[in-house]
């Protein structure tokens, strides 16, 4: 694997590639194709991100390919930003699903949910190693009670209780990107935020294919945040009561989430 350099340049190619793609409803690029659904992906390693193929690859591109397959559904994928997919998905121009992502009220007020597909791994908040913290900080401390300066993926539900201490947090304190989370560390790096929260999936890639990870930054765990949240698929209201029974049973038959 190759090291990933925490610096700044390549934030602001990767903000251009998102305002690019805003620039065309899905429905319109992926026009009369003869599928069931179209499939919104989002850049989030190593969850689901593009390939050296330029295809999605990752963890849960593999799990919602086995339970389509399963369901017998035919599909287009398409990549887009994390806020573009709740764009599209409120646009309800489409039969249209994006896999893997939390549920929560917001949401589901423009969109319906399957059965859970995945079950993470905990959050870690992932601070600057210069930063003051004490290695037994609860999140609603570190959050609420610090002066942290906390970076967030735009686009992103960090679960019930983890998005309920960040709407205390003061607004000037949080900022809000878009962008993979080599990003984010990046800005974290660079004394532009002080934690940023990520999936323990994500700090265990990351943390591997950069020897400089353990220097640069300190992973703490957060004794009172719930353990695990779930995944589900979250579809536009266009898809058909049948097709959502169809993605349930599959779901049922190919994983084991509880």
């Amino acid at each position: 694997m190759k090291r990933i350099d925490f610096s700044l340049p390549g934030l602001a190619s990767a903000g251009l590639t998102c305002l690019a793609l805003l620039a065309l409803p899905v429905a319109a690029q992926v026009g009369s194709a003869d599928t069931d659904l179209t499939i919104l992906w989002t850049e989030r390693i190593p969850f689901q991100y593009t390939g050296e193929d330029g295809k999605p690859r990752g963890l849960l591109v593999d799990i919602g390919r086995k339970l389509l397959a399963k369901a017998e559904l035919s599909y287009t994928e398409v990549m887009l930003p994390a806020n573009r997919v709740i764009m599209e998905l409120t646009r309800n121009d489409m039969p249209a699903c994006a896999i893997g992502w939390y549920m929560n009220d917001e949401r589901a007020a423009f969109a319906q949910f399957s059965k859970p597909v995945y079950k993470d791994l905990p959050l870690r908040g992932v601070f600057r190693a210069g930063v003051d913290v004490p290695p037994q900080v609860t999140a609603a401390t570190a959050l609420t009670g610090m002066n942290m300066r906390i970076l967030l993926k735009q686009g992103f539900a960090y679960g019930p209780y983890l998005d309920a201490l960040l709407a205390k947090a003061p607004p000037e304190r949080l900022q809000r990107v878009t962008g993979e989370a080599t990003n984010l560390l990046k800005m974290i790096a660079a004394d532009r935020a002080d934690v940023v929260l990520l999936a323990q999936e994500e700090i265990e890639f990351y943390s591997a294919v950069d020897p400089a990870f353990t220097r640069n930054f300190k992973v703490l765990v957060f004794k009172d945040a719930p353990e695990t949240e779930r995944r589900y698929v979250m579809c536009s209201k266009r898809v058909s009561p049948d097709v959502m029974r169809k993605i349930n049973a599959a779901i049922a038959a190919t994983t084991n989430v509880r």
